[in-house]
């Protein structure tokens, strides 16, 4: 029998410490039979191709008892919930078939159940596409940086702005469209092997190492 690898959330890191992936998750082999599956009208299982790991997870993991955050604490034992890329291996909903490559809310896992709530959230890849490029600049880091510039920041052609974090994947959305809309782009990065890639590459009009 296949297994399940689950990546299990065990235990917040120290206040303000990065996560030590040893102590704060536990990888979790499970026996998996796909075909024993009971799908409930609907819903679909997938088998994950590729999962996003984005900064906002580290806003959960924390003790409600020690800090104190407007972000909900993740709960010990929870398997985290993430986009990702999937293929469809069986179906009770007729808008998807076995075989379909989605974008779909999962979890940091091999199989999932997209249950009722998570529908809403499923994509067809596009033919074309790059599937990866759904968990970054057609995904959420994508959205993040569109936002940043079209509604909050709002700058106007011929102005100059500089976009912190450059090369991740928020930055590098957020500066290349900056640059289309005009405007004199300044990046940061913390490496000149970096800043070199975006002057270089990217095509920033100046860039940093911080």
């Amino acid at each position: 029998m296949i297994q399940n690898t689950q990546i299990v959330y065990a235990k917040p890191p120290a206040d303000g410490a990065l996560p030590d992936p040893a102590g704060t998750f536990n990888v979790v082999h499970t026996p998996f039979d796909t075909e024993a599956v009971n799908l409930k009208a609907g819903e679909v299982l997938v088998e994950n191709h590729y999962l996003s790991i984005d900064p906002y997870h580290r806003f959960g993991l924390y003790d409600p008892a020690v800090t104190r955050s407007q972000f909900p604490a993740t709960k010990p034992g929870t398997i985290i919930s993430t986009y990702g890329v999937s293929r469809v291996l069986r179906s009770a909903n007729p808008k998807y078939a076995v075989g379909d490559l989605l974008y779909s809310w999962v979890r940091w896992e091999r199989f999932t159940v997209v249950d009722e709530p998570n529908l809403q959230y499923l994509q067809k890849v596009k033919a074309g596409i790059d599937p990866v490029h759904y968990l970054g600049p057609l995904g959420a880091p994508g959205l993040t940086g569109y936002a940043g510039i079209t509604r909050i920041a709002k700058p106007k052609a011929g102005e100059t702005i500089v976009v912190s974090a450059t090369t991740g994947a928020v930055g590098m959305v957020a500066s290349q469209l900056a640059k289309r809309l005009g405007l004199t782009v300044v990046g940061m990065a913390g490496s000149d092997e970096k800043v070199r890639y975006l002057v270089d590459e990217l095509g920033l009009d100046a860039a940093f190492n911080y």
